[in-house]
């Protein structure tokens, strides 16, 4: 692995400078399997507004693909809304998710809780 200096606040994370670590990220990802079950909620990936409840090794797969793929916030959000989420949680130290959600779709938003971990 490579790495490339980018600006300030800017990631490589989610773009095709990613594609080189796919790999090698899969491969680890794998060291999880046998311990993997299948999701018991629907579960949305934020590159894909796909909701799936499926089986590990799908999961596995879509998880490595997101590392290069570009975000999709707004189909993502919107998807949420379309399903008839009752709350979302964002867990970790920050509130970015949440500041998305309220440019996205108010509703979605007020229903959202931030959760430090």
């Amino acid at each position: 692995m490579q790495s490339k200096v980018s600006r300030q606040g800017q990631s490589a994370v989610h773009t095709v400078l990613m594609k080189p670590a796919r790999e090698r990220f899969k491969a680890k990802l794998r060291d999880f399997l046998p311990r993997m079950s299948r999701p018991r909620c629907t579960i949305f990936m934020s590159s894909r507004p796909v909701d799936w409840n499926t089986d590990p090794e799908i999961v596995l797969e879509l998880l490595s693909e997101e590392l290069a793929l570009p975000l999709k916030w707004k189909e993502s959000v919107e998807a949420l809304g379309r399903v008839g989420l009752e709350d979302l949680f964002e867990c970790g130290p920050s509130k970015e998710l949440k500041a998305i959600l309220k440019r996205i779709d108010a509703d979605v938003w007020s229903r959202t809780c931030n959760v430090e971990v």
